[in-house]
C-alpha cells in the first residue's frame, strides 16, 4: 500500500496555490493526496489528482466520509472558538477514517491553540508551510517544533535577514497551473492592475484606488489591463469601464496576463510577486497591510521595482515610477532574480523533501 499525505491549507487561494503542484507529482509517484479544506478549491484539488475532504463534516457521517458544505468565507484564517473547533473535529475524524503518513499544515495553522491540530496527528506526521516570507517582526518564527517549508527562494529575503532557522527550509515558488478555463491573452498591455482580492476591506484602500485611476486618464498613451473586481467594488473607479486605453481581466487570470505586461501595479501580496519574478516584469507596490509593506521593502531594496507606501502614494509619484520601469531601470535585476526562482521551480526541493520524510 502506497504512502498518503493530508494536506491542510488556509481557505485562500494563496495558501492553496503552491500546494497543487507539489500534490500533482507525488500523486504520479503513487503517494495519495487529500485536501482538507473550503469545497469552492474542489475543482482546482480534483485537477491535480487529489480528493476534497469539506471542513464541515456530514450529519450522517456513516462509514464513508461524505463532503458536506463548509463554512465558506466564515472560515477565513480559522479564528480560535467554535470554528476552529469544527476544523479540529473535522482533522480527528479523518485521523481515524483515513491512513494520514504525513500532514502538510498552514503555518498559520499550526500556531493557534497551542499546536492543537499537530496533537491530533502527531509531532512526528507533521510538515508545515508557509506561502510568504515571515515578517521580521514576527517573534514566534522559532516557536513550532516541526520542519516548516516556506515556498519562496530565500534570496528574496534582505540579507540582514537571512539568519538560520532552526527547521525552516526555502523551496520554490511551486507555481500552479494557469486555470484551464480562462482562455489566454492575446494583447500586449503597458501597465497591469491588480490590488487583490478584496482591497477595498483595507481602510487606505479607497485613496489609492482614485490615483489609480486618475493615472489611467492621464495617460492615454499607456494601455492597461485591470482586475476586474476593482471597478466592481468601488463606485470611485466605474469612469474606467470607459476609458479608450482600458480592458479588465479576470483576477483569476493574472499570470497569464504577466507575461505580455511590461509594468505591474500590485499591492504586494506575495503571491503576485512571485507570478511578477517569474515573468521578468518590474513592478510598482502599493502596500496596503503589513505583510504587504514588508513585500514592499524587498522589492525595493533588491531594485525589482518601486515601493510607494500609502503616506507618500500620489499621482505623481506613481507616474514616475511607472515611466521609470518602462524605461528599464529595474530591468537587470528582475530578470537575475527570475533565474534564480526559475532554477528553484526546476529542481523542486519540496517534492524531495516531502517524498524522503514519508519514506523514512
Amino acid at each position: 500500500m502506497g504512502h498518503s499525505l493530508l494536506i491542510v491549507p488556509i481557505p485562500e487561494w494563496s495558501s492553496v496555490a503552491p500546494t497543487l503542484r507539489l500534490a500533482k507529482t507525488l500523486g504520479h509517484r503513487g503517494i495519495q493526496i487529500s485536501y482538507l479544506t473550503a469545497p469552492k478549491f474542489e475543482p482546482d484539488i480534483c485537477k491535480v489528482g487529489a480528493r476534497l475532504f469539506s471542513v464541515q463534516q456530514s450529519h450522517q457521517e456513516g462509514d464513508s466520509i461524505r463532503r458536506f458544505r463548509s463554512l465558506g468565507e466564515s472560515f477565513k484564517y480559522y479564528p480560535n472558538g467554535s470554528q476552529f473547533d469544527i476544523l479540529a473535529s473535522r482533522l480527528a475524524f479523518l485521523r481515524e477514517a483515513i491512513p494520514i503518513d504525513l500532514m502538510l499544515l498552514d503555518r498559520g495553522l499550526a500556531s493557534i491553540q497551542n499546536s492543537r491540530l499537530l496533537r491530533i496527528v502527531g509531532l512526528e506526521k507533521s510538515v508545515a508551510f508557509s506561502s510568504s516570507m515571515f515578517n521580521w517582526d514576527d517573534m514566534n518564527r522559532e516557536a513550532l517544533p516541526i520542519p516548516t517549508l516556506v515556498f519562496c527562494p530565500e534570496v528574496f529575503e534582505l540579507p540582514a535577514f537571512r539568519f538560520p532557522v532552526s527547521n525552516v527550509y526555502h523551496v520554490e515558488c511551486s507555481f500552479p497551473p494557469i486555470h484551464a478555463d480562462i482562455g489566454p491573452t492575446k494583447t500586449t498591455v503597458d501597465v497591469l492592475v491588480s490590488l487583490g482580492p478584496s482591497p477595498v476591506h483595507y481602510p487606505k484602500s479607497k485613496r489609492t484606488l482614485e490615483i489609480i485611476s486618475n493615472v489611467v486618464a492621464r495617460n492615454s498613451n499607456l494601455h492597461f489591463a485591470v482586475a476586474d473586481n476593482l471597478h466592481k467594488q468601488l463606485s470611485a473607479l466605474q469612469d474606467m469601464v470607459m476609458a479608450p486605453n482600458v480592458r479588465f481581466c479576470n483576477q483569476l487570470q493574472i499570470a497569464d496576463e504577466l507575461k505580455h505586461a511590461k509594468v505591474f501595479v500590485t499591492n504586494g501580496g506575495i503571491g503576485d510577486i512571485k507570478e511578477s519574478i517569474a515573468s521578468a516584469v518590474p513592478m510598482i507596490v502599493l502596500p496596503l497591510i503589513s505583510e504587504q509593506a514588508f513585500n514592499a521593502m524587498r522589492i525595493r531594496l533588491h531594485g525589482l521595482g518601486a515601493a510607494i507606501y500609502p503616506e507618500c502614494q500620489s499621482l505623481r509619484s506613481v507616474e514616475d515610477s511607472l515611466q521609470s520601469a518602462i524605461n528599464g531601470e529595474f530591468s537587470h535585476n528582475i530578470q537575475s532574480m527570475q533565474d534564480i526562482f526559475l532554477n528553484f521551480e526546476t529542481a523542486f526541493p519540496s517534492s524531495k523533501m516531502i517524498h524522503a520524510l514519508l519514506e523514512r
